[in-house]
């Protein structure tokens, strides 16, 4: 790719298709794995641990080298893109619904690959260079859910000593995850924004600026890790909360020199005119509202915040509930207000897809590595959210938001610490990194 950009004729000649950047990809990320399992049985590393991150690695791989097309959900993101180097607004027009920066970090390489190569709009080589953008963000997909699955492990760590249990949980909340496989299949960004919010989670204690940074960052791709702040509120942790707001303010501040400029309020109107109404494998409360009643436009706009009022109260009970049950510096207190925050953000969100689901893997890794009695309470609707594909017709189409509502109920205050308490008998250490 370096060498297309400097112009070679030889290169030029015998690159330009995107069979030829993944088939470039799969090769080198092959051979890279190969070696790292040479030194990691040289250097006598856990054999375990090595073959399921070479199994894992691979699965994935050759996953991504099968779905190596663009999706309607990719075109979205590179069409906004396109709209921001020809100046247009990336809202009007398209079907992109996410805050600005994406758009804008996708036209910025266009722009760093126009300033190597320089072509006319008008031009086949156009084209191919959307085509190494599109590379470059498959290639990012495939490191973030290796990331992902390397922290969703040292996650679970936290609840279960026995690293083969954490290793063969951690394994299969990705390789038998049908939203994973959907999210790399469609090329959404819901595997970064895991990443994200895992990295906040385990470095705020010793790490605050990076955890308040990745949250930030986070926001600026999709809304959801704004929910976490409500949990740094709650634990009191004004300091975190301080920098999210400071580093929000500077990646805006940041979008006005970027390409296009500030494109927020665009953003807002989007969002303030987007029906969510029949949409199609939505899953959300709106959509299922909708789907059981005929309303007005203006009545369905005060049910909607009518239910997301009942929500509100809901977990704010909840809350109140934990606060009468737990030390505020126990472990039930902090991942108590982190689980209702994730669940929280999932019901009251507009859209509810089947890939938003992997949002979930930090509870889901929690209830099945806790205890047996935990994992078997919640292994029926952990396959309902991770392994049944989402069809479009009722009441199927909602078992998604079924299983969330049910996942909601079974961990209440009193049941999660509960768990806790049985976690504690079966042990005598519980191992969390939080101090209690």
């Amino acid at each position: 790719m370096i060498l297309w950009t400097m112009g070679i004729k030889i290169i030029l000649e015998t690159t330009g298709k995107l069979d030829e950047f993944s088939n470039t990809f799969i090769l080198t990320m092959s051979l890279a794995l190969v070696i790292i399992a040479i030194i990691e049985w040289r250097r006598n590393t856990h054999l375990i641990q090595v073959s399921s991150f070479i199994i894992f690695s691979l699965f994935f791989l050759y996953l991504i080298n099968d779905q190596w097309l663009k999706t309607w959900d990719y075109l979205c993101y590179e069409n906004a893109a396109k709209a921001i180097v020809s100046g247009s607004n990336p809202y009007n027009g398209t079907n992109y619904l996410y805050p600005p920066l994406l758009a804008q970090f996708l036209s910025l390489g266009y722009l760093a690959l126009d300033k190597f190569h320089h072509v006319e709009q008008t031009s086949v080589l156009f084209s191919i260079k959307w085509d190494i953008i599109f590379y470059l963000f498959e290639a990012l997909q495939y490191v973030a859910v290796l990331i992902a699955y390397y922290l969703t492990y040292l996650f679970a760590k936290r609840f279960n000593a026995n690293r083969n249990k954490v290793l063969v949980v951690s394994f299969g909340l990705f390789a038998l995850n049908l939203p994973v496989v959907a999210s790399l299949r469609d090329g959404e960004i819901n595997i970064f924004v895991l990443d994200l919010i895992l990295i906040a989670i385990l470095t705020y204690k010793e790490f605050p600026l990076l955890s308040a940074f990745v949250m930030a960052l986070g926001f600026h791709l999709k809304i959801y890790p704004l929910a976490l702040i409500l949990v740094f509120l709650i634990l009191g942790e004004y300091k975190i909360v301080a920098y999210f707001a400071l580093f929000v303010a500077i990646l805006v501040a940041i979008g006005y020199i970027m390409p296009g400029g500030n494109y927020w309020p665009n953003f807002l109107q989007r969002w303030s005119s987007f029906t969510t109404i029949n949409r199609t494998k939505d899953s959300g409360m709106d959509n299922f509202i909708s789907s059981v009643v005929t309303l007005s436009a203006e009545m369905f706009r005060v049910v909607r915040y009518f239910i997301r009022g009942i929500l509100l109260i809901w977990f704010y009970f909840r809350y109140k509930t934990r606060k009468k049950l737990s030390n505020i510096n126990s472990v039930e207190w902090f991942y108590g207000n982190l689980f209702d925050a994730i669940l929280l953000m999932l019901l009251a969100s507009p859209v509810y897809y089947n890939q938003h689901s992997i949002l979930l893997i930090p509870l889901f890794a929690f209830v099945l590595l806790l205890s047996k009695d935990s994992a078997m309470k919640m292994l029926p609707v952990i396959i309902v959210l991770t392994m049944l594909h989402t069809i479009d017709v009722f009441p199927f189409k909602f078992l998604n938001l079924f299983a969330l509502i049910y996942l909601t109920v079974v961990t209440s205050p009193s049941k999660f610490n509960l768990l806790f308490q049985l976690k504690r008998k079966d042990e005598k250490s519980l191992i969390l990194g939080i101090a209690e």
